[in-house]
């Protein structure tokens, strides 16, 4: 969200590095937005034989996306979960501890501080560029509803992308491909490393060998509604996510306080824990706080040996290239959807113009805690509620060729097929992974300040080596 330039800032950052895996190129751009709402993780040394990358898409401002570039990751690791190896679980406990976290008056507090980074520089002087007053509505209404009244066109092709890779050069490439470490600001967040290997230079080795993998692909969380038409993925139903507990919103959570519900009994009446509302505090102004009136889409892989989860909460994806063509590991939140909606709707919010109350156009996310105040429920059951799809599947070297996670930037412009099909077509001559993220980047970034392609861009690409044969070993 926020106001549109007169003139988009079209400065690549990229980076590109080496793990076990094969690369990763990673790249960020601001675009014809006024700010940089979005954040990146990128850890190719996250723990022993895993590497963790993950796209975090703000609105509302910058600091919870940039604040869950830096400790999401964290956050995940220090799970129960993770320690005993269920990886699913921790991506489930890690999203909601912390999305608890968020309102801890410390956490407030951080909030505040990266909210204002740069807050008073104009953009004017930053960029040389006016912001276009009569732009500071969401054009982002118009973007989703026009998805709603139109099929996502499978020749949504690049055939005028070829032409487009040498049109409209960038005003700059700042690309770095020793350390993937960078500053963490509103002009792109990125926590490109965190926990116990935040030292570490990315220049892994490339010897290591990739372990010996099934063909079969494996579990999910259930997505909350049914698939795109676009692709299709195989799967099998995963335990119930929502037994989980929300324990830490209990404690922190400012003025409200939200039950911890450990079943997933539909009748939330006969809980214990509710969210207490302290009828003296002024609501209005604590919704104006960053982390309640902020937030962000997050998307979430950990790649572990060849086991590959993806956490997803909100409208940022993740595809897998598997036999030269899509497969998607994430499926987009938004009010409209079935489920999404009897949520929404049970939690006491309703749905207008594919928002909720008329204002988000997403129903999963990271903060936008001023939806997750209703006594009746615990965390994950509120209108807006930041509890993950997760989806598991064995990656075949033989098979799979990349994953890129990106923010809905790309997606709003461009289908999967189409991005697959721009990856596919360089991936294999082109030396440095976010040189074919910067190209995506202009092919998607639009001529006008209009709907599509005007929105802050944000990728992650990763390529997996093809294992070493037994002859080549020897």
């Amino acid at each position: 969200m926020g106001a549109y330039l007169a003139k988009p800032v079209t400065t690549k950052h990229s980076t590109d590095a080496i793990g076990r895996f094969g690369r990763v190129g990673t790249c960020y751009m601001q675009g014809w937005r006024d700010t940089q709402e979005d954040g990146h993780t990128c850890c190719i040394d996250y723990d022993d034989n895993a590497s963790i990358f993950g796209v975090y898409d703000g609105h509302g401002g910058h600091e919870v996306a940039t604040y869950a570039a830096e400790e999401l990751p964290k956050f995940i690791k220090q799970t129960d979960a993770y320690k005993r190896g269920d990886i699913k679980q921790a991506l489930i406990d890690g999203y909601l501890k912390f999305d608890a976290h968020l309102v801890k008056p410390e956490t407030l507090q951080k909030l505040k501080e990266i909210s204002l980074i740069n807050i008073t520089e104009k953009p004017k002087d930053k960029y040389g560029v006016e912001i276009d007053e009569h732009d500071y509505y969401d054009r982002r209404t118009d973007v989703v509803t026009k998805r709603k009244r139109r099929v996502m066109e499978e020749s949504d092709s690049d055939i005028s992308d070829e032409n487009n890779d040498e049109k409209d050069k960038p005003e700059q490439s700042y690309n770095s491909d020793k350390s993937l470490h960078s500053a963490t600001n509103n002009d792109g967040a990125s926590n490109e490393c965190t926990g116990n290997d935040s030292e570490k230079n990315v220049e892994s080795s490339k010897t290591a060998n990739t372990p010996n993998i099934s063909e079969k692909v494996v579990d999910q969380v259930p997505p909350s509604e049914a698939k795109s038409t676009e692709d299709s993925f195989t799967e099998s139903v995963d335990d119930d996510p929502y037994n989980d507990t929300d324990d830490d919103y209990l404690k922190y959570a400012p003025k409200d306080t939200v039950s911890t519900d450990d079943d997933d009994n539909e009748n939330d009446d006969d809980d214990d824990d509710k969210v207490q509302v302290d009828e003296t505090a002024d609501q209005s102004e604590i919704d104006k706080q960053p982390g309640y009136k902020s937030g962000c889409a997050a998307v979430v892989a950990i790649l572990k040996g060849n086991d590959l989860y993806v956490a997803n909460a909100g409208d940022s994806r993740c595809v897998l290239c598997r036999d030269g063509k899509p497969l998607s590991l994430s499926y987009d939140h938004q009010p409209d959807n079935k489920t999404e909606r009897k949520r929404i709707k049970k939690a006491g919010g309703y749905i207008m113009d594919f928002r909720v109350n008329g204002d988000l156009n997403l129903s999963r996310t990271l903060g936008d805690h001023r939806y997750k105040k209703n006594p009746n429920f615990s965390l994950k059951k509120q209108m807006i509620t930041s509890l993950p799809d997760i989806q598991h599947i064995v990656i075949d070297p033989k098979r799979d060729s990349f994953i890129i996670l990106a923010c809905d930037g790309i997606w709003e412009k461009k289908s999967r097929t189409a991005v697959v099909r721009f990856i596919n077509k360089r991936i294999n001559s082109e030396k440095k992974l976010s040189k074919i993220c910067e190209k995506l980047f202009d092919m998607c970034l639009s001529k006008y300040s209009d709907c599509y392609g005007c929105d802050n861009m944000s990728a992650i690409l990763v390529q997996f080596e093809s294992p070493v044969s037994s002859n080549e070993s020897n």
